[in-house]
């Protein structure tokens, strides 16, 4: 498979996986134990960060926004998992794998980058139950990524010199 093509499949696996780890994150805001979901958080403040809150004011449009950003992060990481996993063993199952790249996102997004840049509260800081659904809805991202991204193809061996 060309890099171009895995990082394609990739993409599209992403969105998929993005799409799937929704899921438990509205529902979660749904039964109140979330008040307001990382992605649209971390929007509303890149907006007054950077002066554009007053040009998108109403709830639907930030709403979009959101969501925009979040399909687009989680493609992004599709790719990158595109490209990786044509590195990994044969043996490793590929849940597993996109499971374990779940969670790497999560530690370094919501205990890295994003507190970091005071975008979210460390998980430390955080309510008690948004640490434990967004890793929980990462996992679901990375199982979804996993189970959607082919395993490189087996190469025929050469043939054997002087052969019969």
């Amino acid at each position: 498979m060309d890099t171009l093509r895995a990082a394609g499949r990739g993409a599209v696996a992403g969105v998929l996986a993005t799409l799937a780890m929704s899921v438990p994150m509205l529902t979660a805001t749904q039964l109140g134990l979330v008040r307001r979901q990382a992605p649209r958080q971390i929007t509303d403040r890149l907006l007054q960060r950077t002066g554009l809150a007053g040009q998108v004011r109403d709830e639907d449009s930030r709403d979009a926004l959101a969501a925009a950003n979040h399909l687009g992060f989680g493609a992004a990481g599709g790719v990158i998992f595109g490209l990786l996993s044509r590195h990994l063993p044969r043996v490793m199952p590929r849940v597993v794998a996109g499971m374990t790249y779940g969670a790497m996102i999560w530690t370094v997004s919501y205990a890295g980058w994003a507190p970091g840049l005071r975008l979210m509260p460390a998980p430390d800081d955080d309510g008690p139950a948004r640490p434990a659904l967004m890793l929980g809805a990462h996992l679901v991202y990375g199982a979804v990524l996993g189970a959607l991204t082919p395993a490189r193809k087996r190469t025929a061996p050469p043939p054997a010199a002087g052969g019969n």
